[in-house]
Formats: structure tokens, C-alpha cells, sequence
């Protein structure tokens, strides 16, 4: 009982810190696609029953929503209703954010605590999956990536619950999650397969049959099932279109585009994978042997030495950076190798249920973000967080319950023991907080640039469009200047331009003398103290959009800190803008 106690006691404790760190990032700026989700909660207000009714200027076209977004609608419902009672204002929907950020985070203990054992382990579990950079960074923004999670927990959860006690119930809650989840983000429709290849070999298991057989989980299947094509035929009836499987043709179009080798996706996947849960890198010492550690060095300097990956990666110039950047990338590819030797040992070990269960779990995850999404980013390695963690634990659980094993493995006992377990969860957290704060830094530092060019030159007697989205775009339109919109209208002489250099950037055959530069800004707050980026081309950060960079996110001295810049032209004489030149 002293144990029970000490533990919810720790967890408490644990969920208030997590509250604390999210309370922390609530005044963020809105950045990359939050406007998107801020659009939909706002028309839903008036139009619920058309969630995508209505265009947007996003790249230059004005376009219908649905041709936009690759979402479903149902977080925009939840801004539309936290947007009424509270406003759309940054601290009041990222507290409403919170909510599900929490939920995720409680959903993860309590599948921890069935594939862990014990509430001491799930606890650890749950707190390594919450210190990640990925779920750090997505719980601090108001898209969709954060509440799916909290879906995909809890429908797991009430999924295992279900089939262990042979209580329908649950499993029939598991499955409206499941639809939740899908509604959420299309990859939470993922979870169909999961749980049906976990059933079936759950069923397989001679010590726990369950009474009801295969027909007990086959039909709550079913219900996701018919949501996700009542959802394509919803869609198909409104807009022309399902939008289900119009997404998946969207991803297919753009990686048939000219992108990476496969050699050089799977050198990403590697890299977004330890970057983004980040434990599996920074646990390497007591999860494998000295030997372990050497061929997982080999294996991830080998990724990044293969033909086509970062010898012809062209993004960087100065060889400094490179070999900077070839380190991190070596090392967060360990990362990934990390991961994946997890799923290895797992496989090994016992191929039972909850091993299975895990392996497709990491393995989809990844998949999907290899193989499958238009591009690799941080919101598309969210999912696998969670199951990083509770294979890190379950790892270690092993090693302490075979000392000879563990003698041999590097693990706690030849390292320092309980200290350097204590260590490196520490810095796990460190790093995870560091990560998510410099995003938070840059997503501000974009917001003051618009605000101060609104203050400087956006005024009511002079036209002001603008290039670029995300958060640029979101504060320009609040303050009254307008998009540039391909085929529209010629701007008048004397309008002017905003144009951001860490954004869309004016097309290459406009300038001087159509335009005239008339101001070339940085950060207003820029201090040069920033060493950890999450979105910088020249620095090879890309935790939102992998295209062109080779890292969720970079570490960078001060020296190599180049700040965005963002500038103000005025046409000197009537300018049209036609289709966006390929670049």
C-alpha cells in the first residue's frame, strides 16, 4: 500500500508539473497550421453542417477550404466551442488545448500500466513520453495532432481493458474512440488494423481466452469502419470529393515529386524517429551493451554515408555546419536505430499480444511517416511517442530481471546504477523543455516581426498584400493587409509589399524595377542567444516539414544563428501576379 501511495502520489505530482509546463506556453503565437484549424473553428460557429464551406488564400490561390486542408474537422468543432466561450485569443485556446494534452498523457499511463506491470514503470513511461520534444511541441499548438493522441490513448486502453475482462463495453467505447480518432486526423483511422492484428493474436493465447470470441471485437471494428466511409461519403456528397482518400492521393502526388531516395527517407525516418521521442538516444547506456552501442554508431553513420542522403544534400555551404550537422544527424539516427533494435528485442523475447501490438505500432507510425505522408515532420512520428516509451521501460525491466543479461549490457548496474537512470530522465526532460521553448521562441519571433510591420507601414490610406502563411499570414490578415492572390487584380503602383525570407518569398522574376526595396527588418527580438532551431532551412531544422532539411530540429552556436529577415517592397508600377514559377 506505502508503494501504491508513493507512486499516485509521484503521479500527482507528475500530472501538475505536465499542467504547469503547458500553463508555461500559453501565450505561444500561432505558427505553421494553426490558422487553418482557427478558420474552420470559426466558421463552424455559423456553418456546423458545412464544416468546409468556404475558401482561404493559403498559397497565392483562393481556393475552397477542402482543397486546403488534409484534416478532418472534428478539433475544429472543439475550437469553434472553446472559441465561443473564451475567444479565439492565443492563452485562451491553448489552455482549452490542455485539456487533451493531459487526457493523453493519463491514456498513456494507463496503457503503460497494462504492457509495464507496474505503476511505478507506467509512471515513468508516461513521463518520458511527455518530456519528448514531439509531444512537447504539438501540446503547445492548436492543431489536430495532440487530441488525436489523447483519442488513440484512451481507445487502446478501453481496447486492452476490453478483451483481457471480455467486457464489451469497453470495447465498444474503444471503438467510438477509434472513429474519434479518425475524425480528429486521418491517421487515427490506423488504429482499425492495430487493434484487430492485436485481437487476433490476443485470441490465439491459450491463458487468457475470451468468451465471446472473434465476433466480441469484430463488430465494434465494424464501427469505425462505417464512419470512415460514411465520412468519404458525407464528403464526397458535399464538396465532390471524398476527402478520406483525396488525402491520400495528396501525399502520393507530392512523393512522386522529385524528394529524397529511398536510402535518404529512410535516413530521415531514422532521424525524425530519435529525434522526436528522444529517449530512445539519450537512454542508449543502460539500454545496450558496449558492443550494442558501437554497431548502433555503425549502423547510423553508414545511414547518413549512403548515396543520395547527406553527401547530396545541398541545403548547407559551410563546411563547419556540415560536419555540425553531420554529428547531430549521426546521432539522431543512433536514435532511430535505438528504436528500432527495441522492436528487435521485443520480437526476441516473448512474440506475444503486447509485443506484437508495439511492433505494429512503432512500425506503422514510422511507415507512415517514410512511406506514405506527403512529408516527414514531427507531428507524423507523434504516435509512435508514447510506445517508445513504454519500450524503454519495458527494456530495462528486462535487464533488471536478468542480471547475467544485464552484466553484459551496460545496463544500470555497470553505469551508476539508479544516479545515472535519474541523470539522463533528467536530461531527457531538459532537452525535450529546451526544444519545445526554442519553437515557442521562434513561433513569437514571427508574430512581433508582423506586429511590427503592421505598426511601420500598414496603414488605411495605402494597399499592403503580402507574401507567405502560418502565423505571418494569421497577424497581417487580423491587422488588414491581404494576401497576394494569383489572377487577381493588379496591385496599383505604389502598394505595398511584405515579403518573408523564412516563408513564401516573391517569385524570382519579381523585382527591382517593379518593386523597390523599401525596408530589410530582422527579429525584432532577435538576440542571438537562440541554439536550438526547429525551423531553419539554412540550419537543416524542419520538424514541421522535412523538405529540404534533414533534422526535427538543429543545435547551433551563436555564430551560426542567421536570423530571418523580412522585407517591404513598394511597386513602382501596376503588377500581376501569375501562377507561382517552379522554384
Amino acid at each position: 500500500m506505502r508503494d501504491s501511495a508513493r507512486t499516485a502520489a509521484l503521479g500527482g505530482i507528475g500530472g501538475l508539473c505536465l499542467l504547469a509546463v503547458l500553463l508555461s506556453f500559453s501565450d505561444k503565437a500561432y505558427t505553421i497550421d494553426d490558422p487553418l484549424f482557427l478558420w474552420l473553428g470559426s466558421h463552424l460557429q455559423s456553418h456546423p453542417f458545412d464544416f468546409f464551406g468556404f475558401s482561404v488564400n493559403w498559397d497565392g490561390n483562393l481556393r475552397p477550404m477542402y482543397e486546403v486542408t488534409r484534416n478532418p474537422p472534428l478539433v475544429g468543432y472543439y475550437i469553434a466551442a472553446a472559441g465561443s466561450l473564451f475567444g479565439f485569443g492565443e492563452r485562451a485556446l491553448h489552455l482549452a488545448f490542455v485539456v487533451p494534452a493531459l487526457a493523453a498523457a493519463a491514456g498513456t499511463w494507463r496503457v503503460a500500466r497494462r504492457l509495464c506491470g507496474t505503476h511505478r514503470a507506467a509512471l515513468e513511461a508516461t513521463a518520458l513520453a511527455c518530456a519528448s520534444p514531439v509531444f512537447l511541441i504539438s501540446s503547445s499548438n492548436v492543431m489536430c495532432d495532440t487530441t488525436m493522441l489523447a483519442f488513440w490513448m484512451w481507445a487502446l486502453a478501453l481496447w486492452l481493458d476490453g478483451l483481457d475482462g471480455d467486457k464489451p463495453l469497453r470495447l465498444w467505447g474503444a471503438a467510438v474512440l477509434v472513429a474519434a480518432a479518425g475524425l480528429t486526423k486521418y491517421f487515427g483511422f490506423a488504429l482499425i488494423p492495430l487493434l484487430a492484428a492485436y485481437a487476433g493474436w490476443h485470441a490465439r493465447e491459450p491463458a487468457t481466452p475470451s468468451r465471446g470470441g472473434r465476433s466480441s471485437w469484430v463488430l465494434p471494428l465494424a464501427l469505425p469502419v462505417g464512419v470512415a466511409f460514411g465520412y468519404e461519403m458525407l464528403t464526397t456528397s458535399l464538396y465532390g470529393t471524398g476527402l478520406l482518400f483525396d488525402a491520400a492521393r495528396f501525399a502520393g502526388d507530392w512523393r512522386a515529386q522529385a524528394g529524397p531516395s529511398i536510402a535518404g527517407r529512410v535516413l530521415l525516418g531514422l532521424a525524425f524517429a530519435g529525434g522526436c521521442s528522444l529517449a530512445t538516444l539519450l537512454f542508449a547506456p543502460l539500454l545496450w551493451s558496449p558492443r550494442g552501442l558501437v554497431l548502433g554508431g555503425l549502423a547510423s553513420v553508414a545511414a547518413f554515408l549512403a548515396p543520395e542522403t547527406l553527401l547530396g544534400w545541398t541545403g548547407l555551404e559551410d563546411l563547419a555546419r556540415v560536419r555540425s550537422l553531420a554529428l547531430q544527424l549521426a546521432l539522431f539516427a543512433f536514435g532511430g536505430v535505438s528504436l528500432l533494435a527495441l522492436l528487435v528485442g521485443e520480437a526476441r523475447r516473448s512474440f506475444d499480444a503486447e509485443a506484437l501490438l508495439l511492433i505494429l505500432w512503432v512500425g506503422g507510425t514510422l511507415l507512415f511517416a517514410v512511406g506514405f505522408n506527403w512529408t516527414n515532420n514531427g507531428r507524423s512520428n507523434l504516435a509512435a511517442a508514447p510506445a517508445a516509451a513504454i519500450l524503454i521501460v519495458r527494456r530495462l525491466q528486462f535487464l533488471s530481471a536478468n542480471p547475467a543479461r544485464s552484466r553484459t549490457s551496460g545496463s544500470s548496474h555497470r553505469f551508476g546504477g539508479a544516479a545515472l537512470h535519474a541523470g539522463l530522465f533528467s536530461l531527457t526532460l531538459a532537452v525535450g523543455l529546451a526544444v519545445a521553448q526554442a519553437d515557442a521562441r521562434w513561433a513569437g519571433d514571427v508574430r512581433t516581426a508582423a506586429r511590427q510591420a503592421v505598426a511601420d507601414f500598414v496603414t488605411v490610406d495605402l494597399p499592403v498584400h503580402f507574401w507567405g502563411r502560418w502565423g505571418w499570414q494569421f497577424y497581417l490578415e487580423q491587422a488588414g493587409a491581404v494576401p497576394v492572390e494569383y489572377g487577381a487584380a493588379p496591385l496599383p503602383p505604389g502598394s505595398l509589399l511584405l515579403e518573408p525570407t523564412n516563408n513564401y518569398t516573391l517569385p524570382r522574376s519579381m523585382g527591382p524595377p517593379a518593386v523597390v526595396l523599401l525596408a530589410d527588418f530582422g527579429h525584432a527580438i532577435d538576440d542571438r542567444r537562440r541554439w536550438i532551431h526547429t525551423h531553419s532551412p539554412n540550419q537543416g531544422a524542419g520538424f514541421y516539414d522535412s523538405r529540404g532539411r534533414l533534422l526535427p530540429f538543429v543545435f547551433g552556436s551563436r555564430s551560426d544563428v542567421a536570423p530571418d529577415r523580412y522585407r517591404v517592397w513598394r511597386a513602382q508600377r501596376a503588377l500581376r501576379f501569375r501562377e507561382r514559377e517552379a522554384e
